[in-house]
């Protein structure tokens, strides 16, 4: 398998704007009748690819992201950001948006091929999408205390032609999180 990702920024007197964007194999129907998959397998991660602060790794706080997917294997995207935002002293902002798809053939689905994937919460098929924004704050109190608000929100549309109506509630998911970073 494969993952590969890209982002440019452009640094600013009040910010950093920034695009990102990663593709992923996935897998494939007529892999997976042989018993394998075109999905790149992961062991673990840490944080190093972290195109979110939701979905995927990339949040402040533990344990508050990952609800669609540890790794984003299996899933493509592209996304637009204006990091490190600040306009009063020791206070900064990142705003981000992303769009992502899946990369699993739906008929992996269809056949009783998918398996049960360690840190995937999501399965995305070519047919499945999501939106994000990601809103974080990060105010340094002393230079070794910062305190950090996160606020997020996903909107997840699975295909009715793929997925049974009880396999995923596509309700949007909001996340609200306020944590303490001592370094």
């Amino acid at each position: 398998g494969w993952l590969l990702d890209a982002r440019i920024d452009y640094q600013l007197e009040w910010g950093v704007p920034g695009l990102f964007g990663w593709w992923s194999s996935g897998d494939d129907e007529g892999d997976a009748r042989d018993g394998e998959y075109g999905r790149m397998p992961a062991i673990g991660f840490d944080n190093g690819f972290a195109p979110t602060g939701f979905g995927a790794p990339g949040a402040f706080g533990i344990g508050s992201d990952t609800v669609i997917s540890a790794t984003m294997l299996g899933t493509w995207g592209i996304g637009a950001q204006i990091a490190d935002m600040s306009f009063v002293e020791d206070l900064s902002h990142t705003l981000r948006v992303s769009y992502y798809r899946g990369t699993n053939d739906p008929e992996v689905v269809d056949n009783g091929h998918v398996l049960p994937l360690s840190g995937e919460a999501v399965y995305l098929t070519t047919d499945d999408w999501a939106v994000e924004v990601n809103f974080d704050h990060m105010y340094q109190i002393y230079e070794n205390l910062a305190v950090i608000a996160e606020l997020s929100w996903i909107h997840l549309d699975m295909d009715k032609g793929v997925w049974t109506e009880d396999s995923y509630d596509e309700d949007n998911a909001w996340k609200a999180q306020v944590s303490f970073q001592y370094s």
